[in-house]
């Protein structure tokens, strides 16, 4: 974890967060935090959610996902969508999207760095 709510870790000592909060410039951040995956000998999914539960309907929170290694896993969303794997790559959804992520074969492990944040 690099940032929760209520909690506050300070992400100031991170160089890449900080060159991606400089490029989305969001008001607010609700959480920020990486996710690794260790290989699998077949591609594991996971089930589908959203990263923020609760009521949050009025507030326009934004996911985005930012993919540090390149791999055969991948982020796949309800309506069939699969975004791969691929290091550099971000991508930003609306936060109520559901969707879920995989495990990877290729690769020792899958790592993603999770933004939640209100723009």
């Amino acid at each position: 974890m690099f940032y929760e709510e209520n909690v506050g870790v300070n992400s100031n000592q991170y160089g890449i967060l900080n060159s991606i909060l400089n490029k989305i410039q969001p008001k607010e951040i609700y959480r920020i935090k990486a996710n690794l995956v260790t290989r699998t000998s077949e591609i594991v999914t996971n089930s589908f959610h959203t990263d923020i539960q609760g009521n949050w309907g009025v507030i326009p929170y934004t996911t985005s996902i930012f993919y540090l290694n390149t791999n055969d896993g991948y982020t796949e969303f309800e309506d069939g969508t699969k975004v791969e794997s691929v290091a550099n790559r971000f991508i930003s959804f609306p936060m109520d999207m559901k969707h879920r992520g995989t495990s990877c074969t290729d690769e020792k492990v899958r790592v993603v760095i999770n933004f939640n944040y209100l723009t």
